[in-house]
């Protein structure tokens, strides 16, 4: 899910879910989501870009996109206690997907629990061997895209380390 050249690329991989707008506009309809549907995005003040050029690609998708600048803490404080519908958030540009997993598993991130997933995560993060870490980042990135659910909190985009969390529509 990361570009060639940065933490946790996988050669070869093919992500089952690409951009498409076209797709998004027919699945929020099928989901019953109004168009333009209204969302908000909480990001960290002085990073505006991934959330701009975020904001631009869900427009393209019938998603009109409000962009809530606050501090770190503000932003997820507002997520956790539901007051916003997602937050965006950068993690040290050198971590991988694993670190992003076991992140968002902790209860310091946001507590989203699969086991599975977190199996996983620890056996991509532990593996020293190259060909075991790159085995094991494969078979992470392949269940992460499998698995709608955490789908809600990992890379927005796939050019650098921003996340999106998103906990519902409206």
């Amino acid at each position: 899910m990361s570009r060639e050249g940065f933490a946790g690329h996988v050669q070869g991989f093919v992500d089952p879910y690409p951009y498409d707008p076209q797709r998004a506009r027919q699945l929020l309809a099928e989901a019953g989501a109004a168009e333009p549907m209204d969302f908000e995005l909480t990001y960290a003040a002085g990073r505006e870009a991934l959330p701009v050029i975020s904001a631009d690609n869900l427009a393209r998708a019938g998603v009109r996109t409000e962009l809530r600048p606050a501090t770190s803490i503000e932003a997820i404080t507002a997520y956790r206690t539901s007051q916003t519908d997602s937050f965006m958030y950068a993690i040290n540009p050198t971590g991988t997907l694993a670190d992003t997993v076991r992140w968002i598993q902790s209860s310091g991130g946001l507590g989203y629990q699969d086991p599975a997933l977190a199996h996983l995560a620890d056996g991509a993060a532990q593996a020293v061997d190259d060909a075991q870490r790159t085995s094991a980042t494969r078979d992470l990135v392949t269940a992460v895209a499998e698995t709608a659910p955490v789908r809600t909190h990992l890379p927005l985009q796939h050019l650098l380390p921003g996340r999106l969390g998103r906990r519902r529509l409206r």
